[in-house]
């Protein structure tokens, strides 16, 4: 069972960076050095939301979900930070729900270009969408390459336990926002998992199967973001 992010040396400096950044400024409140409005600002859940945008950049090669959380963020510490009249806690709700449709629109876009380079049978990628609902497909292909599946207040579940992956390296993108999806997935497959998890999680719940050398070179990457929702893989 494999469940491995992979870390560049820039993520791994961004990373040491903020928590060094963290505990200096922790350091200073406790010696009364900060005042109590830049703590305000700088230990917010806003602030968290710009600093996992931040690792975003550097970790992935796709920018948008990480664009995504620092203008949530930085969206929300803007009354931390100046005096504003407008009620900030009303433009919530809509403020997520824009960022969810801006996020889908573009990943959909750039998924869109990377599969039409590709000559791929519809029938060996997943491409759902499900908000306010839910799926259940059972897969059957022997040359499974991967694809997109976002759950918006809903759920999906996929059974790839007839299935079989493409050679080479497959991506599998998952979004779920309180929402969830369910992998059954056979327990030798070679799976990445790199789910970014805000308020959420997403778990490997697999058996240890053994996995025989010609399935060695047959890897599904699972990436993506749950926030407040999740998923789990298992195997039967």
């Amino acid at each position: 069972m494999e469940n491995r992010d992979e870390w560049n040396p820039n993520s791994k400096l961004i990373l040491a960076v903020l928590l060094i950044g963290a505990g200096l400024l922790m350091l200073a409140k406790n010696f009364d050095i900060l005042p109590w409005n830049v703590h305000y600002a700088l230990f917010s859940w806003p602030m968290l939301l710009i600093a996992v945008g931040a690792l975003q950049l550097v970790k992935h090669p796709q920018k948008t979900f990480g664009l995504v959380l620092i203008s949530v963020g930085a969206f929300f510490l803007i009354p931390r930070v100046f005096p504003v009249s407008i009620d900030f806690a009303r433009l919530f709700w809509p403020a997520i729900f824009l960022g969810i449709g801006i996020m889908i629109l573009f990943r959909r876009k750039n998924g869109y270009k990377h599969w039409h380079n590709q000559t791929v049978n519809s029938s060996d990628i997943i491409d759902e969408v499900n908000i306010f609902g839910g799926t259940e497909r059972h897969m059957t292909t022997k040359n499974f390459r991967g694809g997109e599946t976002v759950a918006i207040f809903g759920g999906s579940v996929y059974d790839f336990t007839d299935c079989d992956l493409a050679e080479g390296k497959n991506v599998l993108e998952v979004v779920n926002i309180f929402g969830g999806s369910k992998f059954i997935i056979p327990s030798h497959w070679n799976i990445h998992v790199e789910v970014v998890s805000i308020f959420g999680g997403f778990a490997d719940k697999r058996k240890v199967g053994i996995r025989s050398p010609e399935n060695m070179n047959k890897e599904l990457f699972i990436k993506g973001v749950a926030i407040f929702g999740g998923g789990e893989i298992k195997s039967f």
